[in-house]
């Protein structure tokens, strides 16, 4: 158990240690990394505040799921491996997917406000 532990918790500090750049606005527009969809690389007014937008819920989604990957054996100590592999697992996905659907909405309704300029 302390070896899927240790991979969810190192997974999380993954998540925040690429969120905290894209929060700062520190990543320009490119083609590999950040919150890349047509608003966002058609527009760098849409990009940086999309990105530190999307970066935020990706901070908060690595403290999640290092929370959780901690909490979730101490608060039930006799979970199987792959009940807790599953468990974090699904908080992860859930996690992006969410991420994702607002990053979405956000960036076009950004993008919209600013082709009205």
């Amino acid at each position: 158990m302390t070896g899927f532990i240790i991979f969810f918790v190192l997974i999380g500090l993954l998540l925040v240690a690429v969120a905290i750049p894209l929060i700062r606005g520190k990543i320009k527009p490119n083609s590999w990394y950040g919150f890349r969809v047509r608003a966002t690389l058609d527009n760098p007014d849409v990009w940086y505040p999309v990105n530190a937008y999307a970066g935020k819920r990706l901070l908060a989604l690595g403290v999640v799921s290092i929370v959780f990957s901690v909490l979730i054996p101490l608060i039930w100590p006799s979970i199987t491996l792959d009940a807790y592999a599953v468990a974090v697992t699904v908080i992860w996905i859930g996690g992006m997917l969410l991420i994702l659907i607002v990053g979405m909405r956000y960036a076009n309704a950004l993008s919209a406000k600013t082709d009205k300029r």
